[in-house]
């Protein structure tokens, strides 16, 4: 058998011909490789462990999906609704929507439990599979693994915010925060023995109290890293977790630094749920703001956020990917 990948005998075969055979085949491939890529914009999976290097991530094949198929609409929708992320807001607008659109909004009467204990988790799942259909379900609780309990996962939403605003906005709302609907809200609030009702912000945070402590402000990755109990402590390991679940499970996970274009990709994404969302919540904005803004609020000085930045560097990482998804989401919907 001749060796025809040695040059000394290839007399019918010289460099220069190698070398057009090359860069053909080259181009073909290529070409090709467009082609696919045009037709489908999201056939390349997206890294979970190089993300922050991609300055336009990816937007979720479940959410390519939704788009190139107008017929898809979920019936089983889960929001786990992060505190102080705009969800009273979004929840009054929700429940404009729910009978405009016929659907049934479920907001669960519990407020303080984010990671029940297994026995609890087992009846929640079954509660939210329980529900008339289709369903929109709303609690704060940290993610949860359906197919643990042998339940498909619903589509989950949510909607995150810039990590000091958030964490200034809880400081502050538990210490000031006024219920127009309710007078005075401070006698509800239950101070653990580690805070101060009194305490100024950026004391907190330059005495390095417990309350503005690496520990305490981890905050948002754990709503979307799950309930096992590496997600209660800051690591690489848990924001990747999050950033996984957060790929696989979210259908859109909006911002509140842009509230609106969050509502219109609901709109457009969910139009089942969210179709004229867009314009309540406008007509409603000043009004719900009214109703749940937290007054006097101490602004943190520059030495401040810079020691916050540091101790939420994990948070920040978090937040980029999910506003620069939001971003990505926005554009491929063309929406402005």
């Amino acid at each position: 058998m001749k060796n025809y990948f040695r040059t000394s005998k290839m007399p019918f075969l010289k460099w220069s011909h190698i070398f057009i055979i090359f860069l053909i085949t080259s181009v073909v491939l290529i070409g090709n490789s467009c082609f696919h890529l045009k037709k489908n914009p999201f056939s390349f999976s997206f890294s979970v462990t190089s993300h922050l290097a991609k300055k336009t991530p990816q937007v979720s094949t479940r959410l390519y999906h939704r788009i190139i198929n107008d017929n898809y609409i979920p019936n089983r929708i889960l929001y786990n609704r992060v505190t102080k992320c705009g969800s009273r807001t979004l929840k009054e607008i929700i429940s404009h929507l729910e009978r405009k659109n016929n659907f049934h909004f479920y907001k669960s009467p519990v407020n303080n439990l984010i990671r029940p204990p297994p026995s609890e988790l087992t009846r929640e799942t079954k509660l939210i599979y329980n529900l008339s259909l289709p369903s929109l379900y709303t609690r704060h609780i940290h993610y949860i693994d359906f197919t643990k309990y042998g339940l498909e996962n619903p589509t989950y939403i949510n909607v995150v915010r810039d990590p000091i605003e958030r964490f200034s906005s809880q400081f502050h709302f538990k210490r000031r925060f006024i219920d127009f609907t309710n007078s005075l809200n401070l006698k509800h609030v239950r101070w653990k023995s580690s805070e101060n009702k009194e305490m100024n912000i950026n004391d907190c945070i330059i005495k390095n109290h417990l309350e503005c402590s690496t520990k305490q402000l981890w905050y948002i990755v754990p709503y979307f890293c799950g309930q096992d109990e590496m997600c209660q402590h800051p690591s690489n390991e848990s924001l990747q977790q999050a950033i996984a679940n957060v790929e696989r499970h979210y259908l859109f996970v909006g911002i509140l630094e842009d509230f609106k274009g969050t509502l219109q990709v609901f709109e457009r994404l969910l139009p089942g749920y969210f179709a004229g969302g867009t314009e309540i919540g406008m007509r409603l904005q000043n009004a719900l703001h009214e109703k749940t803004k937290t007054l006097k609020k101490d602004a943190i000085t520059p030495k401040g956020y810079e020691l916050l930045k540091s101790r939420m560097s994990l948070e920040y990482k978090f937040y980029d990917f999910i506003a620069q998804r939001f971003n990505a989401t926005k554009s491929l919907l063309k929406l402005t």
